[in-house]
Parts: C-alpha cells; structure tokens; sequence
C-alpha cells in the first residue's frame, strides 16, 4: 500500500466513523425526545384505578411526580401522581366532566328488544 492509497484509507475510515457518531447522536436524541405518548402540562386524564370518578388536568411534571388540579364541590383540589397511575381521558369524558366507564356488566345497559323473549316462565299471565 502506498502513501495515497494509505491516505485515502484514512480518510475514509474518518468519514465512516463521522457518520456512525452522527447516527448514534440521532439515536439518542430521538430516545430523548417524548414519545406521543407522554404527558403534557394542560393534558386532561383520570386514574387507571377508577378509586374517582374525577378528571384532572395535568399542572406540572417533575421527573416522574405529576401533579394535577381537578374541582370537587367548588373545591379545588390537587393529585400527585406517577405515570402509571393514570391515563388519557377521552373527549367525551373531558365534555363531561367525568369519567365515562364502561359497565362491568354488559348486560346493565341492554336494552330490550323484544321484551316478551325477556319474561320469566314462572310469570302467570291473566286476564283482568
């Protein structure tokens, strides 16, 4: 190998190892930017733990210590929580006001269709 071509081999590596720090630099940018997931001060959200029906806008975000303000009564009051503890509220929750949970029962809110398919065969009908 030659002067140039030993030159050319440096220079290249030089490159390849510029390159490979600038990839590095933007994986870790990227790692520390939020995901869309996050959340952000103003963000409306409720407990996962469903203790409330109470919605609470997210005041300030320290590390993992969220704090929140939501009215009660007239009340103002505060939560401090984690990221775990609590999720999104939907747009109809936030209309609302509240948490609009599903019932745990699927069947508490059906409707009867036909209510004659629905009476109990111990039911005597008669003629009044």
């Amino acid at each position: 190998m030659n002067l140039k071509q030993w030159q050319r081999s440096k220079k290249i590596k030089a490159e390849a190892e510029a390159a490979a720090k600038r990839t590095v630099e933007r994986v870790l940018n990227a790692v520390k930017e939020p995901a869309m997931s996050e959340f952000k001060v103003g963000d409306w959200v409720k407990r996962t733990d469903k203790i409330t029906e109470s919605i609470y806008q997210i005041s300030s975000i320290d590390k993992d210590l969220i704090k929140c303000n939501f009215i009660k009564n007239g009340e103002s009051w505060r939560l401090h929580t984690t990221k775990g503890e609590i999720e999104f509220a939907t747009p109809e929750e936030i209309a609302a006001g509240h948490r609009i949970d599903k019932p745990s029962n699927p069947r508490e809110l059906e409707t009867l269709d036909k209510p004659e398919n629905h009476i109990s065969p111990n039911c005597k009908v008669e003629d009044v």
